[in-house]
């Protein structure tokens, strides 16, 4: 979950004036508008199926900058984490406080606005991270040995296809000469939700909480690590109410709950087991 905090329109003429750089008239709407589409009511239901469903486990990555503008403009989305975060079932990653690309510029820079973000986690909801994900899963060996000095024990980066040479991105893996174990998204199983979903349906080839079960369950047993990850706004921003992906949400929480092949662990979990 990213928001970044939106500038301004400056000409010429307003060099030297005492305007504020940042239109936070359009952060506040942007925040409200998405909140009421998305973080509340997909919040809402996740903390009602966590009560229901002791067994689901959900992971959140959200950026500095976000959670500074649920401060200032939707404090019922912060406490509505905040609620979430005191079931035991949810886990929040650190990333850079501002989102941003420090990694690949200045690792000063970037070593900052991780502890800032480490704290800012922490003072919000009282759990101090432990896995890291980079601004767009930006990964080399190089960051993971300074996230690893940092004092994390997992970082996430993407399981693409060019870089795994035929390996499965259903695994956890070590780094190479650093302990720290890295994590691999499977992207195409999660841009099935995050960009396939609607467009499934429009073909009249519905994606299902049972289909998507079968996916799961077709990945051989020694695979044993299957992460899905996607911007939050997929649920009710992108991906509208009206498709019905809050009730696919459901469906396939409540599913994996139930199931007795598939497990739902947090990326600590993960790493203790």
């Amino acid at each position: 979950m990213h928001q970044p905090r939106r500038l301004g329109q400056f000409s010429f003429f307003d060099i030297g004036t005492d305007r504020d750089y940042f239109d936070d008239g359009l952060n506040q709407s942007i925040m409200r508008q998405i909140s009421e589409d998305c973080y509340l009511p997909a919040n809402r239901l996740l903390l009602r199926l966590i009560e229901k469903n002791p067994a689901i486990r959900i992971t959140f990555c959200v950026s500095g900058t976000a959670l500074k503008q649920m401060e200032l403009f939707a404090p019922s989305v912060l406490k509505s984490f905040r609620m979430l975060a005191a079931t035991g079932a949810v886990e929040f990653l650190a990333e850079t406080y501002y989102h941003s690309l420090s990694c690949l510029i200045n690792f000063e820079e970037f070593v900052s606005q991780v502890e800032m973000h480490a704290d800012k986690i922490h003072e919000l909801f009282g759990m101090r991270p432990s896995v890291f994900r980079n601004t767009e899963l930006i990964y080399n060996d190089e960051i993971g040995s300074v996230v690893a000095r940092l004092g994390f024990k997992g970082i996430f980066t993407d399981g693409i296809d060019e870089i795994l040479n035929g390996q499965s991105p259903n695994r956890l893996y070590q780094h190479p000469y650093q302990d720290i174990s890295v994590f691999l998204r499977n992207y195409r199983l999660s841009d099935d939700i995050a960009f396939r979903f609607a467009q499934s349906n429009r073909q009249g080839n519905t994606l299902t909480p049972s289909k998507y079960l079968e996916w799961l369950k077709s990945i051989p047993r020694q695979d044993s690590l299957i992460n899905v990850g996607m911007d939050y706004e997929t649920f009710g921003e992108h991906q509208k109410r009206d498709t019905g992906i809050f009730r696919f949400l459901e469906g396939l929480l409540t599913s994996l709950a139930r199931d007795k092949q598939i497990r739902m662990i947090t990326p600590s979990e993960a790493i203790d087991l």
